[in-house]
């Protein structure tokens, strides 16, 4: 996104919240993060690609609300009504394709109203079909959905299966490209959309989720805030925010959500932005050439990547303060935390809580259950070297971003152990001078090691990682 897109969203949440009838301020959230998750999808070099993105989102967003609801309440009114809203915004972006409007909602022309069609369709004979299957069966459609879900996420993030993909969809509409030609599939919040759709799910098939309306599930899943960079809220939570009889915004209530987006605009544009020009990447690599400098491009890069990231978390709760939704907090001075632990627990929160919640829990329960003579060391080092896999896996299916989360998986091992041997051999007797000095030096040490592991995040290969592992402690090279 760039500060034009978040000025309108801004102006978006500030209608929307101050709209005299209150009690319709729920569909138009929805119609317009219908409407922005269209603008937002970028143009592709595959034809209509930036309406069937956007489409066959709503589509699995529909199909898995429909999973997780009982039979007895899919039909009630206001779901009915949700239903008219989505199909209703699909079908009148699609009809811009007649009016010259082509730029405006969708980056190109939409297609011929057939897909759409098609689309409703085959929704709608889905629906019927398993009208009324028993709960059972929906939880067999869980799993499946949630195979689905993972595999098109390894497709999506494989730079090689991805741009696979991406020209069999140009062959399907008869468009050739040239074989020097690369681009792949760019879909607009897919990541976080999926970990979304896959946490209703999974809470519903551990009965943690007894239904949800379906224009809370799509606002939940499509909230236009932190529809592209988080934070990856419950929707629990999310639902309950928004049906809260909210008065509107005071005057501290909006200077304080003005705040926070003013600082996320200066983190991201000011900050980030300028450190982005010397920060370590593949295009200026070759152009440095001592430990020095390669080692500023390293600082550079930790400082930046923080400050986007986090300058986007605070435009998205700033918006989300408009609205009276409370989202999640996403980062807490990860840089300053003594150890690799407490830095992942301040660093991208909720993602590591998805993880904790859905993967390194439940999987560390089974393997404790099964399996009871493994030592508990092979048992953290297991859990920890796979759930970091995992997350690298999660940025993306290369080998950069698996030895990234290796580095951190094996941080977090040692520091596990490290810890539980010093607090053996301490026993509470260390002088308050000898632990503002391990403070001291935690820090120093946390924040460099995740400033190194940054060096194969930032890269797109090996061989330059290397390259800047080579420059940082092997001194000049020619």
């Amino acid at each position: 996104m760039d500060y034009q897109q978040i000025l309108i969203f801004i102006l978006a949440a500030l209608v929307i919240r101050y709209f005299p009838v209150s009690n319709i301020r729920k569909w138009l959230l929805l119609t317009t993060s219908i409407v922005f998750l269209y603008w937002l999808q970028p143009l592709s070099p595959i034809r209509y690609l930036d309406f069937y993105l956007p489409t066959i989102l709503l589509l699995l967003t529909l199909l898995s609300w429909f999973i997780i609801t009982p039979p007895e309440n899919r039909y009630h009114k206001e779901n009915l009504l949700a239903l008219a809203i989505t199909f209703g915004c699909l079908f009148i972006i699609n009809a811009t394709r007649w009016f010259g409007l082509t730029g405006i909602i969708t980056a190109s022309r939409p297609p011929a109203l057939s897909f759409l069609l098609i689309s409703v369709v085959g929704l709608f004979l889905f629906f019927w079909l398993l009208r009324n299957q028993e709960a059972k069966t929906n939880r067999w459609l869980g799993i499946v959905f949630l195979i689905f879900f993972i595999i098109l996420l390894v497709i999506l993030k494989s730079p090689t299966l991805n741009q696979w993909t991406a020209k069999q969809i140009g062959v399907m509409q008869n468009q050739s490209f040239p074989s020097n030609i690369r681009f792949d599939i760019r879909w607009l919040g897919i990541s976080y959309v999926i970990f979304r759709l896959l946490h209703t799910i999974k809470d519903y098939q551990s009965n943690r989720l007894s239904g949800v309306g379906l224009a809370d599930y799509m606002n939940y899943v499509i909230f236009f805030p932190s529809l592209s960079a988080g934070p990856i809220d419950r929707i629990q939570h999310f639902s309950e925010e928004l049906n809260l009889d909210m008065p509107l915004p005071d005057r501290n209530n909006l200077v304080s959500a003005a705040w926070r987006i003013f600082l996320g605009l200066f983190k991201k544009f000011a900050l980030a932005d300028t450190l982005a020009i010397i920060a370590i990447h593949n295009l200026n690599l070759n152009q440095i050439q001592n430990n020095i400098w390669i080692l500023v491009s390293v600082y550079a890069y930790a400082a930046m990547i923080w400050l986007d990231f986090d300058g986007y978390t605070d435009i998205a709760i700033g918006l989300g303060q408009v609205f009276g939704i409370k989202l999640p907090e996403n980062f807490n001075k990860p840089y300053l935390r003594p150890n690799i632990k407490l830095f992942w627990d301040n660093w991208h929160m909720t993602l590591t809580q998805w993880f904790r919640a859905y993967y390194f829990n439940p999987v560390s329960r089974t393997l404790r259950r099964k399996w009871k003579t493994v030592p508990v060391g092979a048992m953290v080092f297991f859990m920890q070297m796979t759930t970091m896999l995992l997350i690298g896996f999660w940025h993306g299916v290369t080998w950069n971003f698996a030895v990234w989360g290796l580095w951190h998986g094996l941080g977090l091992f040692v520091h596990n152990r490290w810890s539980a041997w010093v607090e053996q051999k301490q026993q509470g007797t260390s002088s308050p001078i000898w632990q503002k000095a391990r403070l001291a030096g935690g820090v120093f040490l946390t924040f460099h090691f995740v400033a190194f592991g940054w060096v194969w995040f930032a890269l797109p290969s090996m061989k330059q990682s290397l390259r800047v592992f080579s420059l940082l402690f092997g001194g000049v090279h020619g």
